[in-house]
């Protein structure tokens, strides 16, 4: 059975895997992983379309902001269902995110967008 692919549907998936890639502070231990505290942190956040949005049928458009310590990381998959749906197009520039974060250094070309 296929399962209607709504906006909730979409950012709900979204939500819990920027929750298992950014969520949790804690490395799987392995001998090849760096020590927890030597690990830049990784946040982000999704910020478009708004949670409850009405969307037209058709493609989404997705945007937010990701940070792997004060940098920009290299690419922003986007998860839906498990499966790869899009790669994100990033660079893209959020000054909004270091003042929100209070962190001077952090980079302003953070954000991201995609289309799924």
């Amino acid at each position: 059975m296929l399962r209607r692919l709504t906006p909730r549907r979409i950012l709900r998936s979204l939500r819990r895997r920027l929750q298992s890639l950014f969520g949790s502070a804690k490395a799987p231990a392995s001998p090849a992983a760096p020590p927890v505290e030597d690990a830049p942190l990784a946040r982000g956040a999704i910020d478009s379309p708004e949670v409850f949005a009405t969307l037209a049928r058709g493609d989404v458009v997705l945007g937010g902001w990701a940070l792997l310590g004060r940098d920009r990381p290299a690419s922003v998959l986007v998860v839906v269902n498990e499966v790869v749906r899009a790669e994100a197009e990033t660079g893209l520039a959020r000054p909004d995110v270091a003042v929100a974060l209070g962190e001077e250094g952090a980079a302003s070309d953070c954000g991201w967008r995609a289309m799924v």
